[in-house]
């Protein structure tokens, strides 16, 4: 692997209140040039007071679970300030315990979700991911009526309403635990992870996943569509 200069190199902060915790994931971290370990922190609280100018982090890396002290700053709500302060810094949520609950609060405040535990080279490809794939400052609107194609073309208004409406029609012939299945696995949750969500066998969980994509396979090929329909 080619080595990046510091300047070039993705700024990673790990928030974590557990020392095992934050020693693993540098040691993942830092056998990657393109991330530069930027700082760890024991709190929410710790955190938020050091981030101001010119502390300027590119990715946080958040335990869900903070602190003991049902008062303190807790992993989604310290993910939820960080955003709303900078919307650029991505955010992956991590937690020993994935539900389907704090996902979906994951994805409305525009972070991501890990499972603890996650091999490291899959962790760190989120993160190098995620910093190539920066959206332009566009308004809410503009990004739905021009989702990218991974081509970098635009979807024009009746292309997309076209697309939407094929969609709708795919996903009514689908199961009400295939579209389950299917929503959380294009959300990002590995197939064990749905497997223990919905306390099924992983071949189960495949085996929803074959049937929906093959039902649906016209409306899975536009990507994020699924955030802007509701199930």
């Amino acid at each position: 692997m080619k080595n990046e200069s510091k300047e070039q190199r993705i700024k990673v902060c790990i928030i974590d209140d557990d020392l095992s915790s934050r020693n693993s994931l540098k040691d993942q971290l830092s056998k990657d040039d393109r991330i530069w370990f930027y700082g760890e922190y024991n709190s929410g609280e710790s955190f938020l007071k050091a981030f101001k100018s010119p502390f300027s982090p590119d990715v946080c890396l958040i335990d869900i679970k903070l602190s003991e002290d049902p008062d303190g700053v807790q992993g989604m709500e310290c993910a939820k300030r960080i955003k709303e302060k900078s919307s650029d810094i991505h955010v992956i949520i991590i937690t020993a315990y994935p539900d389907a609950e704090n996902f979906a609060q994951a994805r409305e405040i525009g972070a991501d979700y890990i499972e603890k535990g996650t091999r490291g080279e899959v962790l760190i490809d989120k993160i190098i991911t995620s910093r190539q794939n920066i959206p332009n400052e566009t308004s809410d609107e503009e990004q739905i009526i021009s989702i990218r194609l991974s081509n970098q073309d635009k979807i024009d208004l009746p292309s997309l309403i076209k697309q939407i409406e094929d969609f709708i029609e795919d996903t009514s012939r689908l199961s009400p635990m295939q579209k389950k299945v299917l929503t959380l696995q294009l959300s990002g949750m590995s197939v064990d992870t749905i497997a223990k969500e919905l306390d099924i066998e992983p071949v189960t969980v495949r085996t929803h996943l074959d049937r929906a994509k093959s039902k649906g396979a016209k409306a899975v090929r536009v990507p994020n569509l699924w955030e802007y329909i509701k199930l």
